[in-house]
């Protein structure tokens, strides 16, 4: 009897450690594997970055993630991380992205992704010659000013004007009479001519028969 209440109380102790050694290891078991998944693809907007963590430990877990100095995102989470990232297709990427696990330093990391041009930029236009500037036309008229000169000749005892002037707005000057009595014209001088000539022949006439007749009388005297 005294045997199997001791294999009886050996039995039990040994259900009981062993219980206490699998709970203890289902404590310190993580509930799921950790997964990081780091990767960058050319898709229908360029490339793309795409970052997955999971089964990290209910902590304040950090990520940073860059294309080269850029920052694109910098935050803490809890046991996941899901992130997309769409950028340029017409150039290349180097995408950076740093983990740290404060519960387990062993599953931080930082990984380096790159990728290149995921489209060809179209050749840029070559820059069109400027027009060249138009020069205006100048155009230079001169023109010799015209001068206009009047004569008037006025008849005898009245006094003649020379008047000159241009077709600019200088005046010209006021003209002073000299009282010099300018001479007739060739017309003017034969009609005065032929005016005083025949009074003369009809005074001569009368004269010369004034004389036939006394000397007619005297004759007659004589020869009676």
């Amino acid at each position: 009897m005294e045997l199997v209440r001791l294999a009886r109380t050996a039995l039990g102790l040994a259900v009981v450690t062993t219980t206490a050694a699998v709970a203890c290891l289902a404590t310190a078991a993580p509930a799921s594997a950790e997964t990081a998944d780091v990767t960058a693809a050319c898709g229908a907007d360029g490339a793309v970055l795409s970052v997955i963590l999971r089964g990290y430990g209910k902590v304040k877990n950090t990520v940073k993630v860059q294309d080269g100095t850029i920052v694109l995102e910098s935050r803490e989470f809890s046991q996941e991380y899901l992130g997309s990232f769409p950028r340029s297709a017409e150039v290349p990427h180097t995408f950076l992205v740093t983990f740290r696990a404060p519960d387990n330093t062993r599953l931080s990391f930082v990984r380096e992704v790159k990728t290149a041009a995921c489209a060809t930029p179209p050749p840029a236009a070559a820059p069109s010659a400027p027009p060249a500037p138009s020069v205006p036309a100048t155009t230079t008229s001169s023109a010799a000013p015209t001068t206009t000169t009047t004569t008037t000749t006025t008849p005898t005892g009245s006094s003649s004007a020379v008047s000159s002037g241009t077709e600019s707005d200088v005046s010209a000057p006021p003209t002073t009479n000299t009282g010099i009595i300018p001479l007739g014209s060739k017309s003017d001088l034969s009609g005065a001519g032929a005016g005083v000539a025949i009074p003369l022949l009809l005074g001569l006439c009368l004269v010369s028969a004034v004389v036939v007749i006394l000397f007619n009388g005297r004759r007659r005297r004589r020869t009676d």
